[in-house]
């Protein structure tokens, strides 16, 4: 069991490395601890571009803690929430014993703890599910944003008043007219 255990682990791990998203125009690495303090994810709205999905790291991080965090691109703390789940899956096999009753058929039986651990595994499995989804919403906010400031970087468009002197022709003694009026820029 551990042994598939440990396999499903690692080959979801490599899945996540090779579905790992990129946000378009991203210039630096886009960790989670530089920005969870800058973003409210309780302000989150989903849109369509978001690199993130937060189902998926959910779901993942679910089916095996810290899968998500390694989809989100946070390696170490799914690594972190990975190995504490191995921990105690393997911690509670050390508080079952088995052996074989009178009739020769094979009993298991466990101890008080073991159940206090499989409360821990539980508890863990829902943190690393909603800090999947934090991660997730923290990080597609900070796409969100850099997309909004690479469209106000890449067009600027300006309404400016002016006043100004043109030809008038022979109508006005100095030879000159003052002009007013609104001038549209647009720059990309």
């Amino acid at each position: 069991m551990k042994k598939i255990l440990l396999m499903a682990g690692l080959a979801l791990i490599a899945l996540a490395a090779t579905a790992q998203p990129t946000p378009a125009g991203a210039t630096q690495p886009l960790r989670y601890r530089d920005y969870k303090n800058k973003y409210d994810p309780k302000l989150y709205h989903s849109q369509k571009t978001d690199p993130y999905s937060r189902g998926l790291a959910g779901i993942t991080s679910f089916l095996l803690p810290g899968v998500g965090q390694a989809i989100d691109g946070e390696w170490g703390r799914g690594v972190g929430f990975f190995a504490g789940f191995v921990t105690l899956d393997i911690w509670s096999s050390m508080h079952v014993s088995r052996y074989e009753d009178a009739c020769g058929r094979t009993q298991y039986e466990v101890d008080d703890a073991f159940y206090l651990i499989h409360v821990a595994r539980l508890a863990l499995t829902i943190w690393s599910v909603c800090d999947a989804v934090r991660v997730a919403k923290i990080k597609n906010m900070y796409a969100q944003d850099r997309r909004r400031q690479g469209l106000a970087a890449a067009a600027e468009f300006r309404v400016e008043p002016f006043l100004t002197c043109v030809e008038c022709g022979g109508r006005h003694p100095q030879g000159s007219c003052p002009a007013a009026g609104l001038s549209l820029r647009l720059s990309f």
